[in-house]
């Protein structure tokens, strides 16, 4: 084939997989690599490019709300992302970004997507980028990962004349000065309300047999307090 010439990309398709598929390729081979199959895997429909995931905070526990960032650059100044979001299943945390590039100037344009995770019971996670919207995650391995560390035991938390503990399958919220508790909120660490009820009361209970386990938050809107319990 003479220098210079163009080759079909049908052609240059199978060349990478053939080029691929040596066990043990020359540096010729690697050459041609480089030169013809990487510009072909990675730009053609790729439209966001991802250099970096961080964790904020870097070492959070069960007491720190969890967001991550994903830094890294549009394929274009026309290039957007239609969608994205990150939901936790156990461990996992399943990253999902869409992005689209109708036509614009062929430049690098820097861009972050944020996600908030919310409190997260201590562990270690692993994060996953769908990449069938568009995007190459080009990020290193062990920035995929972050473990949020705390006390796996619950312990009783106090303040604000109010004591709030776990015992065996039931919560306890025990007002000190006998006067009754007003609104009582419990949130999941997701943001849900799981119960909502006016305690005419100085002492609550609630049972936490079906509860899902992570960490929660009690909300005493009439005394200002709020506080955290762990389920496990």
């Amino acid at each position: 084939m003479p220098v210079g010439a163009v080759l079909p990309t049908g052609n240059a398709s199978g060349l990478c997989d053939i080029l691929l598929a040596k066990p043990n390729p020359n540096m010729r081979q690697l050459f041609t690599l480089a030169l013809l199959c990487l510009p072909f895997l990675g730009s053609a429909q790729t439209y966001f490019y991802i250099n970096s995931i961080s964790v904020d905070p870097p070492a959070p526990t069960t007491s720190d709300p969890v967001t991550v960032t994903v830094h890294g650059d549009l394929s274009s100044t026309g290039a957007y992302i239609v969608s994205s979001n990150a939901q936790v299943f156990g461990n996992i945390v399943a990253i999902s970004i869409v992005a689209a590039d109708p036509g614009g100037f062929t430049v690098l344009v820097p861009h972050n997507e944020v996600f908030s995770l919310g409190l997260l019971p201590a562990g270690t996670y692993t994060m996953y980028v769908d990449s069938l919207g568009h995007v190459w995650d080009m990020a290193s391995g062990p920035q995929h990962v972050f473990t949020v560390t705390g006390s796996t035991a619950v312990q009783e938390v106090t303040g604000g004349d109010v004591a709030i503990g776990v015992q065996g399958e039931q919560l306890t919220i025990d007002a000190a000065d006998g006067a009754p508790l007003g609104a009582v909120e419990i949130v999941d660490a997701t943001g849900k309300v799981v119960v909502t009820t006016q305690s005419t009361a100085s002492l609550y209970r609630t049972d936490l047999t079906t509860a899902v386990p992570g960490v929660y938050v009690v909300r005493l809107a009439d005394r200002g307090v709020t506080r955290r319990f762990l389920v496990q």
